[in-house]
Formats: C-alpha cells, structure tokens, sequence
C-alpha cells in the first residue's frame, strides 16, 4: 500500500479516485477478500509507462523514503540469527518483486519469492508472472520454488502478521505470529504457535 502512496505523493498517477480504490483494497485485503490479480494491476499499472531505468529511480525514492526509516531493528536481528545458524532465509510478500528487491538486497536474502512482475523486452508489462504471493499463492510459489532447490524435506519457519498468511502457517513445521492481526492471534493461540514482536517499542 505505501508504494501507491507514494506515486500519489509524487504525482505520477493522474487518476482522481487512485487514494479512493486504494483505500477499498486495503479494505479488502484485511477482509481476507482482495482480489490479488486486481490489486497487482491496480499497483503495477505505472510500469509500463517508463522505461526500467526510471522506475528504479522512483523504486529508490520510495525504498530511501518509505521503507527504510520504518524498518525494525529486532526485524533485522532475527533475520541476522538465522543466517549465523546457516539457514537459508526467503522474503515471500504479496508486494511485487520489483519493489522488494532492495530490501532483499539490504537483508542478504537468499531468494525473493514474492509476487513476480513480467518483464517484455526488458520493460515491465503491469502483469505478473504465474501467482501472486498472497494467501494460496504463497503456498503455490514456496512449495514450487522448494522443488526446483531440491529442498522439498526442509524444515520451514514462516514469520507472518497477517490472518491472509494462514494457508501457509498451517503448511509449514514452525509458525510464528509477529505482532499478528486479531485474527491471526486468535488462530495463533488457538494452535498454540508463538507470538512475538518484533516492535522497538
């Protein structure tokens, strides 16, 4: 959502009601209702307007101003831990892999599993290539991803603070809920999985 923002803030989108349907799929997405195909058009519909050089300009922007100064140190050293045990870390996120890149970079991921953006000759359609990471797709994207590795026996730990992410904490060995909706607490504690934070406050 805070990529929609921002190309508003910015005036690279001309439409009068783009904060109006931004706000219905944020709506929707904590409903457990978005249309994901929908919503990626509605994200990614800017793409193909430019040429990549420019949107990694505005993606730089965006990652410097938006993502960066909210980013939470106990986030960082969590993902620090695992990778001093040797595991292999994956950011999955139903926000596109253009825009997620950065920080995959900025963390040392090992892979960037989140929905993935077509790319026609070295320029961005606004489609996306097979599911989007969100609810099932992430289960989707995961498991293929894992059978390509040849990975498929793996332990997984999933981190997630969003009831959308419940298809995939069901699937995994160690689910845990971070700082999780009410409904994900609910399902959580339900369960019995852990509920941490990860909140510097």
């Amino acid at each position: 959502m805070l990529w929609n923002e921002f190309v508003q803030e910015q005036g690279l989108v001309t439409n009068v009601n783009h904060l109006k349907e931004l706000r219905a799929y944020d709506q929707s997405y904590h409903a457990g209702s978005l249309d994901a195909q929908a919503y990626q058009r509605f994200t990614m519909k800017l793409f193909p307007l430019h040429s990549m050089s420019v949107l990694v300009t505005f993606r730089d922007k965006y990652f410097a101003t938006k993502i960066k100064p909210v980013l939470l140190v106990q986030a960082t050293a969590l993902i620090k831990y695992h990778h001093d045990r040797g595991d292999i870390t994956v950011l999955m996120s139903a926000t596109n892999n253009f825009l997620t890149d950065p920080l995959c970079e900025l963390w040392g991921m090992c892979a960037n599993l989140s929905t993935k953006v077509q790319l026609i000759k070295g320029r961005m359609s606004g489609s996306v290539v097979g599911e989007p990471s969100f609810q099932q797709g992430k289960v989707i994207n995961l498991m293929t991803w894992l059978e390509d590795q040849a990975m498929a026996d793996r332990k997984i730990n999933f981190y997630s603070d969003s009831h959308n992410d419940l298809p995939l904490l069901e699937r995994v060995d160690y689910p845990v809920a971070v700082d999780p909706d009410s409904t994900l607490r609910s399902k959580a504690a339900a369960m019995r999985w852990p509920i941490i934070s990860l909140r510097d406050d």
